[in-house]
């Protein structure tokens, strides 16, 4: 495993100077969400098909729950 990460580090050309970012591809924006990352798992691209994916998602929680969810 060590021996797998340390050939992906020495495969990437790196460039002093330029921003670093993460980038989630799956979304316009690049953002990560959960819901995203669940739907890409399920096959789904709009997960509209999935009425407890949606109800699931549309449920109104409280911060402190949100966070210990995600």
């Amino acid at each position: 495993m060590e021996a797998q990460l340390y050939q992906i580090i020495n495969s990437r050309t790196f460039r002093k100077g330029n921003l670093d970012t993460w980038s989630w591809k799956e979304t316009a924006e690049g953002a990560y969400t959960v819901r995203y990352a669940y739907m890409k798992l399920m096959g789904s691209s709009k997960g509209k098909n999935d009425k407890v994916f949606t109800e699931l998602w549309s449920i109104k929680v409280i911060p402190k729950v949100e966070a210990t969810l995600g």
